[in-house]
């Protein structure tokens, strides 16, 4: 059986050889291992020490490649993991947002945001920006929360201390300390 023979020119030295091979490209080994090829024996690393791997790297540059390559799947996956939080948040946030302009509809006749701008966002007896709840004023007692006829002027922003205090002093607390409703 006859072998078929190509003829080349190596891309490194430039001498013409012949190789039974249609796709080889250089004359032979030290011309293989001075292109990038896959002979470890004459292979150079970047760094000027020869090479250890098929790859053309030598021990430590082979050893910090892998410790890049470990860095960049962490980050992308960290980045990954973010982008994830951020969505199920955002979804969560655009709900919760729902829920409680439904809840402020149905107690508030949705005015409990307009007497927080009245009030300038604070405490209407000490002052306070903080934990911030808008009290049904005088007669929540005795009117039903929901009733349509309810106003801006029934309405007070307190902080969650002073709301507290108020409740305690008109003696509507539960002896849990939580407030009693309306209706009890």
């Amino acid at each position: 059986m006859a072998v078929t023979m190509y003829t080349h020119v190596c891309k490194v030295c430039g001498r013409d050889f012949s190789s039974r091979y249609r796709t080889q490209k250089t004359c032979g080994v030290e011309c293989r291992g001075r292109s990038g090829g896959v002979s470890p024996t004459k292979l150079v690393c970047r760094c000027g020490k020869p090479a250890r791997s098929k790859k053309g790297y030598c021990a430590e540059c082979a050893l910090e490649r892998k410790r890049q390559s470990r860095r960049k799947f962490h980050a992308r996956h960290r980045e990954a993991v973010l982008e994830e939080r951020r969505a199920k948040y955002a979804a969560n946030a655009a709900v919760r947002a729902q829920v409680n302009r439904a809840t402020e509809r149905a107690r508030f006749n949705g005015l409990r945001i307009d007497r927080l701008k009245l009030d300038k966002y604070t405490c209407q007896q000490c002052g306070s920006r903080k934990q911030l709840v808008v009290h049904h004023h005088d007669n929540s007692q005795k009117r039903n929360r929901r009733d349509p006829k309810s106003t801006i002027n029934d309405l007070l922003t307190l902080c969650r201390k002073c709301h507290i205090n108020l409740h305690r002093s008109l003696g509507d607390l539960k002896p849990n300390g939580s407030i009693l409703s309306p209706s009890a």
